[in-house]
Order: structure tokens, then sequence, then C-alpha cells
């Protein structure tokens, strides 16, 4: 199986180790910085450099002279660029061209899925600031969202009619955006494992702790909604997904309703939290490679009916309580409840090396930059004392 990547580990740092339990043979194609080119679970390794574009161009001339059991693009932007194609390319020939047309933005995913039956969240695509803020007089508090934007940064909270303006420039201004009714309540993702949209597994979990606001989870815990198995199986059979893929949603706090908010095309960063909650992700993988019966998968509810333990991610969490919340490093001592150390790769040294390698190098750099601020700081007012004057 082929999987593609960019530089960053949030979405893939378990997905070699799921690939290789699978039984699969697994080649990397990512940029030189990936630290995983370097995991014992890497068979075959194939550099891409570039832009997202540049990079998508290498991966299709690639795709076009080998063929994969399973291509898996952890970049959503490269699957969303492939499906705004309308005709998806043929190792995606699972992807029905309507389908491939709605994953290729939030706006177009939204109108598609309410077609459909599909329980979204309350909203409308809006063509302007005006729109919105008619949307948030008559609706409440909202959401605004921008296309192709990633954690979080094309997301703001829209409390009142007024401040939809601020809101909409604060984003980019763009052209075409999604507003959706801001549900209070638990939010959380679902990861899918789908075989041309048969459902081979799932699994649920809230979002406890975020670097930003509206942004991806550093910790999670394993949740099972009231509706989310129909839930699963509605947007299965809609889209006919083929591989890893999710959806994020809300639960109402008062109704304890669940809406779908998006859908993510690419891998799902929860999928390395699977053996805690009785889901075998490696048959299930292993079951999308294969034709026959399929095992349907899902969360062992009786075990939930304890507390469900925190999940913490590495490094991402790791590093959040270093820098902003001492208080969550708790989390990451001996006895603790919280799942953490557990899924850091200490059985995979050589990627694990390369990743510290890589924090080490950013940490230095962002050090030395402040440095540099302070002493301009410094040296501003001794070099203008020092300047000749007209």
């Amino acid at each position: 199986m082929l999987l593609v990547a960019n530089d960053s580990t949030y979405l893939t740092w378990h997905l070699p180790r799921l690939f290789k339990a699978a039984g699969a043979h697994v080649t990397l194609m990512a940029m030189r910085k990936q630290p995983l080119r370097r995991s014992r679970f890497v068979d075959a390794f194939i550099e891409i450099a570039g832009t997202m574009p540049e990079r998508l161009a290498a991966v299709e001339a690639h795709l076009a002279t080998q063929r994969y059991d399973l291509v898996s693009l952890s970049e959503e932007p490269m699957v969303e660029a492939l499906a705004s194609r309308g005709q998806p390319p043929q190792w995606m020939d699972w992807l029905e061209p309507d389908v491939a047309r709605a994953i290729s933005s939030r706006t177009n995913f939204a109108t598609w899925a309410t077609a459909r039956d599909i329980p979204m969240a309350p909203g409308r695509v809006c063509q302007g600031p005006e729109e919105a803020a008619e949307w948030v007089r008559t609706h409440g508090a909202s959401v605004l969202k921008c296309n192709h934007t990633r954690g979080g940064s094309g997301v703001r909270l829209v409390e009142s009619p007024e401040s939809v303006p601020e809101m909409w420039k604060d984003v980019g201004s763009p052209d075409e955006f999604l507003i959706q009714t801001y549900i209070h309540g638990p939010t959380g993702t679902t990861e899918l494992v789908l075989r041309r949209g048969e459902v081979v597994a799932w699994f649920s979990t809230t979002k406890e702790r975020q670097e930003a606001r509206f942004g991806s989870a550093i910790m999670r815990r394993f949740a099972n909604p009231p509706g989310m198995a129909a839930a699963v199986e509605v947007v299965a059979r809609a889209t006919c997904f083929h591989g890893l893929c999710g959806f994020e949603w809300a639960q109402d706090e008062q109704t304890g309703g669940l809406t779908l908010l998006e859908f993510i095309s690419g891998a799902t960063a929860g999928l390395r939290w699977e053996t805690y909650l009785g889901v075998d992700v490696p048959g299930a993988i292993a079951g999308v490679f294969h034709a026959g019966a399929i095992e349907h998968r899902r969360p062992q509810v009786d075990w939930l009916k304890s507390p469900a333990p925190l999940v913490c991610y590495f490094p991402n969490h790791l590093g959040f309580a270093v820098h902003r919340k001492r208080s969550d490093l708790r989390y990451w001592l001996p006895g603790s409840r919280a799942v953490a150390w557990r899924n850091a790769g200490l059985d995979d040294p050589r990627a694990l090396a390369s990743l510290t390698g890589v924090l080490v190098g950013a940490a230095v750099r962002k050090r030395a930059q402040r440095a540099r601020r302070l002493v301009g700081r410094i040296t501003r007012p001794l070099r203008h004392r020092g300047a000749p004057r007209a």
C-alpha cells in the first residue's frame, strides 16, 4: 500500500504501524523532513518536494506506473484537489463524480449531505457577510467556516450579526463560505475504515483538549453517543468511500441529538487508539485489501460503561503540557489513567530519534528568533541615537 504524507506527524505517526500490522508492504511518499521515513514499519521511501500541487503531480506520476491495493492520502487538501476535478483518477475509481464534488470543499459537502438526509448541523452556504449576518440574526450564535483550511485557521465563532463582517475579514474575506448553527455540547471525531461504502470498522472520541479553538485535538476521550452507529451507516452508504476517513460531530447538551459538522476525506488522527476500545483496526485494514465477507468491527459498548480513559497525542500534547499547560504533565506520569507514553513509538527508535531531531531543531530556531527580536528591541534605541541628524 502507498501512504502519502507531508512533513507533519499528527495524522501519520500511527499509520505505518497499523498498515504493517495489517500485513501490508508499506511505501511512504513524503518530504525528506518527515520523521517516518526512518520508521522500521516503512518498507520503501520515495521523496517528494515542493508545494502541495507539485507533490500531488509527483504522486500522480508515480501512480501512473505503479499499482497499489490501497492509497492513503494523509493530506486532505490533496484529496480535495483531486475531487475538485470532477472525474477522479483511475486509482480512485470507487469515488463517484457527485461524491467527488461533495468532498472537494466544506460548502459542497454541506449542500450535498443535506439533500441526502445526512444529519448535518443546520447551516447555509453564503456568498458574503450580509447573508451570514442574516443567518446569525435568525438562528443565533453560529460558526463561520472557510473552504480548504485546517487546524481551526479558517473557523470562527460568530455570536452576533454585528460581528460577522469582522470575522469574515479575519479569515480572508472568502467569496464563498459555510455558516453553521453553533451546537452547545461535546464535539468529537468518528474514525472510519470503509470498503467501497461498507463499514469495516469505526469508533468515536470526544475532543478534550485543543491547541486552538476549533483546532485539532491533542487529547481525546472515548465515547459512543446514542445514534452514532446509525450515523456511521448513513455516511458510509452515501459516500461509498474506500479506505480511511471520518467525520466530525457535535452532540446537543440539552436534547442529546447528534449532528455532523463536516466530513474528513483523509486518514484521521485517532486511529492510533483502536486497541483501547477493542476495535481491531489492522484487521479491518486487511479486510479492505481483500474481497469477501466483511467483519464489522465496532466499539465494545459494555467496556464504555466504565469511565473511559483520556488519550494524549505524542508529541503534540506533551509539547503543549511543557510549554503552555504544565498541569497537564500529570497525564504523562506513571500511574496516570491517561494513555500517553504507550503510543509514543518507543518500539520504533529510528523514527523516534528522527522526530526528536526535528523537534529540537524547531525549538532551537524558535529560541534564536526570540533572541534576535530581543536584541533588536535593545539595540534599536541605540541605533536611532547614533544616527546622523538631517
